[in-house]
C-alpha cells in the first residue's frame, strides 16, 4: 500500500495528485484525497501553486492497496 509517510520521506514533504497518479499508476480523484489548506510548490514536479495531498482517505488507500511509490 502506498504510505504517504514514504511519499513524505522520499521527496521531503507532500506532492501534488498528478505526481501520486503517475507514481502508482492508478486514478486517484479529488474526492480520494485531503489537500493542505495552502497551494505550494510540489517537490517533485517543482510546479508553482499545487495542491499538494496531505493523506488519503479511506477509498485512495483501497485504490493504492496493492501499489507501490515508483
Amino acid at each position: 500500500m502506498l504510505s504517504m509517510h514514504d511519499v513524505y520521506r522520499r521527496y521531503g514533504g507532500p506532492v501534488c495528485r498528478s505526481c501520486l497518479n503517475e507514481m502508482t499508476g492508478v486514478h486517484l480523484k479529488r474526492k480520494n484525497c485531503v489537500y493542505l489548506r495552502y497551494p505550494e510548490i510540489c517537490p517533485r514536479c517543482h510546479v508553482h501553486d499545487k495542491n499538494l495531498v496531505g493523506k488519503l482517505k479511506l477509498s485512495g488507500k483501497l485504490k493504492t492497496l496493492f501499489r507501490s511509490a515508483s
